[in-house]
């Protein structure tokens, strides 16, 4: 199916979803590489991979691609194939973007919350404060605030048995004043040509969201 256009009215709204994708064609991706899964997941990298790039990811058949399959999406209890959210990403941002990907990796469990060792501020000499160095005691705390662990990647992460469902379209135009909201079940999204007008928003629900632009963008996703 070939993707169609997207228009948001101006001081419209319009909400697309899976379930609604408003003309978009829903696009089932298995990363190949550790830089795709990070793309996918949220995670910062230095160079995110292109959604279209085949490459970096493979399209998968719905009717028969998907089983065996993780989606990349935490489910009611906050967890990716039985894994807590925060720890999958936690495992995919310590694995090295162009090494195999390990059985083990080690991260840091943050043990309490970090004391406060910002210099303390004089009453009497407030344009230039007394910077005061942190006791003894406060660096410890420091110390113990946090320690390494080392965890079990699993299997699906190891062998790439992972899937995301993307939304892609032909054109996007958000017009004067218009919000287009994208919904908590979308994480990516790809369009040749994206437009955004004075006063136009994107509002993302979703915790994270990889956008990709193949040809012409004007306006600003920043604010996403």
């Amino acid at each position: 199916m070939k993707p169609s256009n997207l228009r948001v009215p101006s001081d419209k709204k319009i909400t697309i979803s899976l379930e609604e994708p408003k003309g978009g064609v829903i696009v089932y991706l298995r990363p190949k590489t550790v830089t795709a899964l990070k793309t996918l997941t949220g995670v910062p990298v230095s160079r995110p991979a292109r959604l279209k790039d085949v490459k970096e990811f493979e399209v998968i058949d719905k009717k028969d691609g998907l089983a065996g399959l993780t989606q990349l999406m935490p489910d009611k209890n906050g967890c990716i194939g039985g894994t807590p959210y925060n720890l999958v990403q936690a495992i995919v941002t310590n694995l090295d973007d162009k090494a195999p990907i390990p059985k083990h990796v080690t991260i840091v469990q943050r043990l309490r919350k970090r004391v406060d060792v910002r210099p303390k501020r004089s009453l009497f000499n407030k344009p230039f404060p007394k910077i005061e160095l942190p006791d003894l005691r406060q660096l410890k705390e420091l110390a113990w605030a946090s320690k390494y662990v080392d965890v079990l990647v699993p299997d699906w992460i190891h062998d790439f048995r992972v899937v995301s469902t993307s939304l892609e379209f032909d054109e996007v135009v958000v017009e004067n004043n218009a919000i287009l909201e994208i919904s908590e079940n979308i994480t990516s999204l790809s369009a040749n040509n994206f437009y955004m007008y004075q006063g136009a928003r994107v509002l993302q629900l979703s915790r994270s969201l990889t956008v990709d632009i193949t040809g012409e963008m004007k306006g600003d996703l920043a604010s996403l």
